[in-house]
């Protein structure tokens, strides 16, 4: 027997994704979360990993707490994630690929430094 995805299970899939990922994940990206979220654990904890401990110097237990407290970091990373991706002119690969690709991860990784960069230079502005 196969699984149906979680959207086809509830009668109201929008409001019920929005209250665990948040409404402009949703909004912008329902129609891939699906197809995302499954692959996505290992790849998320490294980015945020390397976002809040290499980039932005947080201590891990910190990053575990807020974790742990809230998934907001998550969800931002993720939508992130969606839109990098959609704005790649490569080729497109299946989110299983994609989650498993160092070329991708690197990718993420650099859109992440670039952006701390840019508010970085914006407080010293």
């Amino acid at each position: 027997m196969t699984r149906k995805r979680r959207k086809e299970r509830v009668a109201d899939w929008r409001s019920d994704y929005a209250e665990l990922l948040g409404a402009k994940l949703v909004e912008a990206h329902g129609l891939v979360v699906d197809q995302v979220i499954p692959q996505s654990a290992l790849f998320l904890t490294a980015i945020a990993f390397d976002l809040r401990v290499t980039i932005e110097g947080s201590d891990i237990e910190d990053l575990i707490r807020e974790v742990q407290a809230r998934h907001e970091i998550l969800n931002a990373l993720t939508f992130d994630i969606i839109q990098v991706a959609q704005n790649d002119p490569s080729p497109a690969k299946s989110w299983p690929t994609l989650l498993k690709s160092q070329p991708f991860f690197d990718k993420i990784v650099s859109f992440q430094r670039g952006r701390a960069a840019q508010a970085q230079g914006a407080k010293l502005s």
